[in-house]
């Protein structure tokens, strides 16, 4: 994990094997990573390798996105003013599209290029090219030999007064706000479903991946990018959300150096309890507004838990009811005999179906 930090940002990265991955032996395919070039320029990376059989190098792979990223971001920032200038300028209809495309086209190429000096360094093995099926005598013809290194990846840049986000495939990019609320501003990709998922090895790679520039508004926290592991393991969105929030809370009450302390059993928890994938999370947060965002934050939470928990409790008396008029019917239709056994049944499960009632109006007015 690499560590940077400031008193204004916290900035991090983690990647943690998946527990089923762990089990079978398998290397963990995801990687992260953050840098701090300048005090007011944080970028954050998270990319996962593909677990098809045939791209046997896609944990490399998923290192070289992170690297050809951090790198590309890393000069965008140097220059975005220049460039921005130069722009609205020229053509100022055209917005920042061109910028766009020119850093997307330069982190997709960094990482092309990467892998083509990896290939050339490290000859596919007999090994390797058994388990490449059908795709073995493309291999060996040189063709598409990208998908063996095959990952998705997200990455965020943040700047003195703008971000940059961008994402190749799968997983999330999250923005926090002061109000407790998250939003995902990088368009999604409806070719991402199930276990599909459009990648960096893909020939239009460079059309497909998507990326915005956006203001850095007052009211943003952090950024948190999570692959698809981490989005997995939850089984609706509120529980991710939550999941960051609380995460970003707790890195605020450390420093840079015992960070891993709080990601690494957060990211083995979520893995275990979800899919089992790798799951990795990268980001920033800025502590003051985060710390300062506390409370509307634990009051959006506690509100989420609640209405959870009444939803819970109203689909239990949807079915107490139900009950409640079985007993009814019955003792309707009893006998002399069987009257006192049932009226005693019906009476004392009236009792805990009118205590859940009222626990549930108590609930509701809150």
């Amino acid at each position: 994990m690499e560590k940077y930090g400031s008193k204004e940002m916290i900035i991090f990265a983690q990647s943690v094997t998946g527990a089923s991955h762990t089990m079978k032996g398998i290397v963990c395919q995801d990687s992260s990573g953050s840098r701090m070039p300048r005090e007011d320029v944080h970028i954050a990376v998270v990319a996962d390798g593909h677990g098809d059989p045939t791209c046997f190098r896609s944990d490399r792979g998923s290192g070289m996105a992170v690297s050809a990223a951090l790198e590309c971001l890393e000069k965008f920032a140097e220059h975005y003013e220049d460039m921005k200038a130069i722009q609205e300028e020229m053509d100022p209809v055209y917005g920042d599209e061109y910028i766009r495309r020119q850093l997307t086209d330069a982190i997709v190429s960094g990482w092309s290029a990467k892998v083509r000096t990896d290939i050339a360094a490290n000859r596919l093995t007999d090994d390797e090219l058994d388990r490449s099926g059908d795709f073995k005598d493309i291999y060996l013809k040189g063709r598409h030999v990208e998908r063996i290194y095959g990952s998705t990846l997200v990455a965020a840049l943040k700047a003195k007064d703008y971000m940059v986000l961008i994402q190749q495939g799968d997983g999330r990019c999250d923005i926090m706000r002061m109000d407790g609320s998250v939003d995902q501003p990088v368009p999604k990709d409806d070719r991402c479903h199930g276990n599909v998922t459009t990648s960096m090895s893909d020939e239009i790679a460079a059309d497909e991946i998507r990326s915005i520039i956006l203001p850095l508004e007052e009211d943003v926290t952090g950024c948190c990018l999570s692959t698809d592991g981490v989005e997995n393991s939850f089984y609706e969105d509120e529980k991710i959300l939550e999941f960051l929030v609380e995460t970003g809370l707790k890195l605020t009450a450390e420093t840079s150096e015992n960070y891993s302390r709080i990601l690494v059993p957060a990211l083995e928890e979520v893995t275990e309890k979800g899919n089992g994938d790798d799951v990795s999370l990268a980001g920033w947060f800025d502590p003051d507004k985060l710390n300062e965002s506390a409370g509307s934050i634990s009051d959006r939470l506690k509100a989420r838990r609640r209405e959870d928990e009444i939803a819970q409790l109203e689909k239990k008396l949807a079915v107490m009811e139900q009950k409640d008029r079985q007993l009814r019917e019955q003792v309707r239709s009893a006998s002399p005999e069987q009257m006192p056994g049932y009226m005693k049944e019906y009476m004392d499960y009236r009792k805990k179906f009118n205590r859940l009632r009222a626990a549930v109006e108590e609930l509701k007015s809150e």
